[in-house]
């Protein structure tokens, strides 16, 4: 989630965040407590800390994420109709991308249900 990204940047003792999309920013600024960091190393911090943490629950086909895709789909779709770009939706900036990839997985889903496990949120297949 944003804001534990962010947060996660504040601990690295950045100065700042890049941020998607503008109703971002309030997110994100919430998660620096000092206006600039330059001289606050915090004892017991790594100087180069790895900011890429291992993905975790990754590789599971399950009815609850194709759900979620296709009503970001939807929803960023309503968006565009109603003139707007990118969109904050349940708090990840979606644009033009998100849609395309979404719309991928969902027809791979779709095209090979009988030769791939998909399970149910109860692990039913």
């Amino acid at each position: 989630m944003l804001a534990e990204d962010k947060q996660n940047e504040s601990s690295c003792l950045m100065d700042g965040a890049w941020t998607g999309h503008p109703d971002q920013n309030e997110i994100a600024v919430k998660q620096f407590p000092y206006p600039n960091q330059l001289d606050a190393r915090k004892s017991g911090t790594r100087p180069h800390p790895d900011l890429r943490p291992a993905p975790v629950g990754i590789g599971k086909l399950s009815a609850e994420g194709t759900r979620a895709a296709v009503r970001t789909v939807i929803r960023y779709r309503n968006g565009v109709l109603s003139g707007k770009g990118a969109s904050l939706l349940d708090g990840y900036m979606e644009d033009l991308a998100t849609d395309r990839i979404y719309r991928l997985m969902i027809a791979q889903r779709m095209r090979h249900r009988e030769t791939v496990l998909f399970t149910d949120d109860g692990g039913q297949r």
